[in-house]
């Protein structure tokens, strides 16, 4: 039988994870593997169509696990948001899940409804694009959260072919902004044949080309997208915008969250080098723009955040989004409405005592990014 899958093959600074990171290499059973790995043939410079070139930079939000509600939408837009992340998810954070592809797709095909009869009508009429974000992949997450898929084959196909059900539906729907493939992918260790990440990217988006050549198809980098980790060049494909996630240094925007009583941390603190320039321009987003510059990419950081009792929250992310917008792209904070603790509608010393807070400044620096037009 024809599958799915043949029609792809016929088309000194103390960072978190520092050393990881920044070599980005890993030996995995003797062997080596480059997580920027070069899945693509030789591309000068990124194509992008008319419509995507003009269309002005878009901030906003990540959504709320559960599906999202008319008050929801309302909220955004006072606020003056203009781009919803919907993540597609469930079990987050379960060790192999998703196995069972029948009630996979059972699952999924509610998501989509969600998102075709609800989600992309309210989003037009309160004037937002959509990135529809497929957050957990079959076959789920194993050991240290690589996903499955990147070594079961049986998984591999079916993503592709959860791709191509959602093009399907979507093609040539204007509150699209594009197709997220995979939140946060990992592979570190040796992929089954032409699995790893990029290239199981690479094959997803051809085969989403054959069914609906017009809606953009966002691609993440490895190590759960990180800066560290661009491509070694663009895929030669039309209108590929590329993704990283910024929640660095993770013992900063991360403090207390899985270890209790950790020892507070601040921003900026010089004694760290943890400042706006050198921490995050030169380092942290460094990868990122060089990338935007040599190839004329379109870069949208899909989440970036600090932990509500994190002392200078608020300085983090104004210093984030400055740089942002400084190189004009597209982002959405983490998270809209998901848990407390990243929420700017909650603020607490702790994640046993957050309280709703209506006026604070994470939320502030948020909205003033907003109104930015």
């Amino acid at each position: 039988m024809r599958g799915d899958w043949e029609v792809v093959r016929t088309v000194d600074i103390r960072l978190a994870c520092a050393v990881l990171a920044c070599t980005a290499v890993f030996v995995a059973g003797g062997t080596t593997v480059d997580v920027h790995a070069d899945a693509t043939n030789a591309v000068v410079r990124c194509d992008y169509s008319d419509s995507l070139r003009a269309l002005p930079q878009l901030r906003g939000v990540m959504s709320p696990a559960r599906d999202m509600t008319e008050n929801d939408f309302a909220t955004l837009r006072e606020w003056g948001v203009k781009l919803l992340r919907y993540q597609m998810v469930r079990g987050w954070g379960v060790k192999n899940a998703d196995r069972d592809l029948d009630d996979y797709d059972k699952w999924l095909g509610g998501k989509l409804d969600h998102i075709e009869f609800f989600v992309l009508p309210t989003a037009v009429r309160y004037g937002m694009k959509v990135v529809i974000d497929l957050h957990v992949p079959p076959g789920g997450k194993g050991e240290g959260d690589e996903m499955n898929m990147f070594y079961e084959p049986e998984y591999a196909k079916h993503f592709v072919r959860c791709w191509m059900r959602i093009a399907k539906r979507f093609r040539g729907n204007a509150a699209v902004y594009g197709y997220d493939l995979i939140n946060e992918p990992k592979q570190t260790r040796p992929p089954a044949k032409g699995m790893d990440c990029w290239t199981l990217q690479r094959k997803t988006a051809e085969c989403i080309r054959t069914i609906d050549p017009g809606t953009p198809i966002i691609v993440e980098t490895n190590l759960a997208a990180s800066p560290y980790a661009m491509p070694v060049r663009p895929f030669d494909l039309k209108d590929i915008i590329y993704q990283v996630h910024v929640y660095i240094p993770v013992e900063y925007t991360h403090q207390g969250v899985f270890t209790p009583n950790e020892q507070p941390k601040k921003w900026p603190d010089s004694s760290r080098g943890w400042e706006r320039d050198f921490c995050i321009r030169d380092r942290i987003l460094k990868p990122v723009r060089e990338f935007q510059l040599k190839y004329g990419a379109r870069i949208y950081v899909g989440e970036f955040s600090a932990i509500c009792w994190a002392e200078g929250a608020d300085r983090y992310l104004a210093d984030c989004i400055s740089l942002f917008e400084e190189y004009g792209w597209d982002w959405s904070y983490h998270a809209f409405r998901e848990w407390e603790g990243w929420s700017v509608e909650y603020e607490g010393s702790d994640k046993n005592h957050l309280v709703p807070s209506v006026n604070n400044s994470r939320k502030r620096v948020l909205l003033e990014a907003f109104k930015r037009k």
